[in-house]
């Protein structure tokens, strides 16, 4: 968790060592829970550093630890990085696709802040008016007063799209 830590406030290089030390060392004692969220942190800075083939091996590999551990929890941020990732690659159909598959596995489970994270990371690849409206009907899900960051990003980019 240090690594992605580290990695989410910039320090790229750091955060990607540790996370993939955790990864490493999961996989070395053959322990399966919470592997694939190791992997999708892993692959998430993969793709900030600009390695976006090794994130997309690495996000391909989660989806198969997802299906054979049935950790369905992270299947939506899975996806999500998935998709974030083709988008960088420039395979827009496929990130889109992915985002939506994000959302909707999301909003299944009731996963609300993972479905807002999708449609936020969706708006990016593909900014059209029915992803906007998706993206205020779930922050309308949170309070007012919530301070969450993905719900702050998510309320900034709609007040920028006024």
């Amino acid at each position: 968790m240090r690594g992605c830590f580290l990695g989410q406030l910039g320090d790229l290089k750091r955060g990607l060592k540790l996370v993939q030390q955790g990864s490493e060392l999961l996989q070395s004692t053959r322990t399966r829970l919470h592997l694939p969220m190791a992997m999708r942190f892993e692959a998430e800075l993969l793709g900030r550093c600009g390695r976006i083939a090794e994130g997309l091996t690495r996000i391909t590999e989660a989806r198969t630890v997802v299906e054979e551990s049935s950790q369905h929890w992270e299947e939506a941020e899975v996806r999500r990085v998935e998709g974030e990732l083709l988008g960088l690659a420039g395979n827009e159909a496929a990130a889109e696709a992915a985002l939506r598959d994000a959302d909707r596995v999301a909003v299944a489970q009731g996963a609300r802040l993972f479905a807002l994270r999708a449609r936020v990371s969706l708006a990016a690849v593909q900014p059209r008016q029915d992803v906007k409206i998706a993206i205020a009907a779930a922050v309308a899900w949170f309070d007012p007063s919530t301070e969450l960051p993905d719900v702050l990003r998510a309320r900034q980019f709609l007040e920028e799209l006024k």
